[in-house]
């Protein structure tokens, strides 16, 4: 972590840390208005309360917008991947993966409906694969295969030796195509035989 996110993190914690001890002790009666007033005099002596207060406000303000800052930098920096070669450094967005993780899948026979998430941790990549399979198929098997595919895939497109874990989730178990057209054209065949043939008048 960078020293002026430690810095910021360390002055917020210590702030609220006073706020809170002071708003406890109030509540008990330890302190009372009349210390607050005693202090806000002796502040007074050394700096107006208007200028003072203005001049804390503005810390306070550059402080939430660099906490900010740093919080959607950190955001930014886990959806990509980065590298560095001996000409610089090369950033892979997770999207990029992603899609070409759905890309391998999309011949797949035996799952479809195919949605993928993929995170960064510090053991390595966490890939989080959604679809729909079909019911003919062992489910063991195929989600085995499949892992083991993406898996060496990812590895071989990434240059990466960290370990790539894939996560599979079954939202459904469907029905093969074929299956479902040969359904749609029995109805069909079924249908033209109960109508009537068509006759000119």
């Amino acid at each position: 972590m960078k020293f002026r996110a430690k810095f910021v993190l360390m002055f917020f914690g210590l702030l609220y840390l006073i706020i809170g001890v002071i708003m406890i002790m109030y509540s008990a009666g330890v302190i009372g208005a009349s210390e607050f007033k005693v202090v806000a005099d002796k502040l007074n002596m050394l700096i107006p309360l208007d200028i003072l207060v203005g001049i804390a406000g503005g810390v306070l303000i550059v402080l939430v917008v660099t906490l900010l800052n740093f919080v959607w930098s950190g955001v930014e920096a886990e959806r990509n991947i980065a590298f560095k070669t001996e000409y610089g450094d090369v950033l892979v967005s997770l999207s990029a993966i992603e899609d070409y993780i759905r890309k391998i899948l999309r011949e797949e026979p035996d799952i479809k409906d195919i949605r993928t998430k993929v995170s960064v941790r510090k053991k390595g990549l966490i890939v989080l694969l959604k679809a729909v399979m079909l019911s003919e198929i062992n489910i063991p098997t195929i989600t085995e295969r499949i892992q083991s595919q993406l898996r060496s895939k990812v590895q071989e497109m990434l240059g990466m030796e960290e370990p790539i874990v894939v996560k599979v989730y079954i939202s459904k178990i469907g029905e093969k195509e074929k299956e479902k057209k040969k359904k749609v054209k029995d109805i069909k065949e079924i249908t033209e035989e109960m109508l009537p043939p068509y006759r000119e008048f």
